[in-house]
């Protein structure tokens, strides 16, 4: 643990799951998008579980940009004990916050259902390649505080880790030495795998259902335009688009993946959603510090061309006035883990 001494002019992004696939492409992207004749206008806080994995992502990171501030949090977003921990270690170790991407996040798969793969229709196929929609055999368990895995990783953790970092964020943005068009930036890893009818508000975790990643993802949907009203943040939610990362590997080996990827090009004619690449997934997430005014209520996806083009392609979130119920039950749960963890 140590302090980050930071300049007046230079921003801090922190961004969780950033030792592999889109978070750790993200992260480079934006060292390489905040350079300014060879001076780097943004350090970086790498957020993971595995300390090991994220300092090799720390490596590569320098490798690439050698004198670029990289620094590693320990947080584990699917514990409530780790969420407060980090969120008290980033605050003695930095004076500021510009932007968080809240981006970790596990896909429960016990494999692939193949008679969804087989349905014939063309909207179902287009579907399926855009965000594997239904095609998941999922399995859920609970965390050690009692909370079912997915929705404390993929909702839960991040929603208390800003709770306890709004206040920076909001200090940073209002301060002179703010970043235009990206102090007070929060933005979500989302998916459209998102269903609006995966989601029970009476059961936000998803005990019931069978579909635990896309209630998940459908409830990242509605805090964007939610916390962006209770916060005075801009808080945003994004899909990278297919891409093959350690999530996709649970459904098929990578080697298969990699051997599809002619077909994928192809299929790209009517799924503009198959990306690929992590760097091409992580397009969507980083184009909202580039200052171009950008709506809350709206999920910006990840897409490509037929030749590998990438770029973000806008999506309205469907009845977000669903948010201030979900934000309402999220506070409340938070508010009884707290109590719970201090006593």
């Amino acid at each position: 643990r140590r302090h980050v001494m930071a300049q007046p002019d230079v921003g801090v992004a922190l961004i969780t799951g950033a030792n592999t696939g889109v978070g750790l492409a993200l992260a480079q992207r934006l060292l390489a998008e905040n350079t300014v004749d060879g001076r780097h206008m943004l350090s970086l806080c790498l957020g993971c579980r595995n300390t090991d994995k994220a300092e090799e992502a720390r490596a590569a990171i320098l490798a690439l940009y050698p004198t670029a501030v990289v620094e590693v949090l320990k947080i584990d977003v699917s514990s409530v004990q780790s969420v407060l921990a980090a969120a008290r270690e980033f605050k003695i170790r930095f004076s500021r916050l510009d932007m968080l991407y809240l981006n970790a996040g596990i896909m429960p798969t016990a494999g692939v259902n193949w008679g969804a793969v087989f349905r014939p229709s063309l909207q179902h196929f287009v579907d399926l390649f855009n965000s594997g929609s239904h095609v998941m055999r999922q399995h859920d368990t609970d965390t050690r505080d009692g909370i079912r895995s997915v929705f404390a990783t993929n909702v839960l953790g991040h929603f208390m880790l800003l709770e306890d970092l709004v206040e920076l964020m909001q200090a940073t943005a209002r301060s002179p030495r703010a970043l235009p068009g990206k102090s007070g930036l929060v933005v979500f890893t989302s998916s459209r795998a998102a269903h609006a009818d995966s989601l029970n508000l009476a059961d936000l975790q998803h005990r019931q259902g069978s579909d635990p990643y896309g209630s998940s993802k459908r409830i990242v949907d509605l805090l964007g335009p939610a916390l962006t009203a209770k916060t005075g943040l801009q808080v945003h939610v994004a899909c990278p688009g297919l891409v093959v990362t350690q999530l996709t590997g649970a459904l098929m080996p990578a080697w298969v993946w990699w051997l599809l990827t002619p077909i994928f090009w192809l299929f790209r004619l009517l799924a503009t959603g198959i990306t690929l690449t992590p760097f091409n997934g992580a397009e969507a997430l980083v184009a909202f510090q580039r200052g171009e005014k950008l709506d809350t209520d709206t999920k910006y996806c990840g897409a490509c061309t037929p030749s590998g083009r990438a770029y973000v392609a806008p999506q309205p979130i469907t009845q977000p006035s669903e948010g201030a119920a979900v934000l309402a039950a999220l506070a409340a749960l938070s508010a009884e883990l707290r109590a719970r963890t201090s006593s």
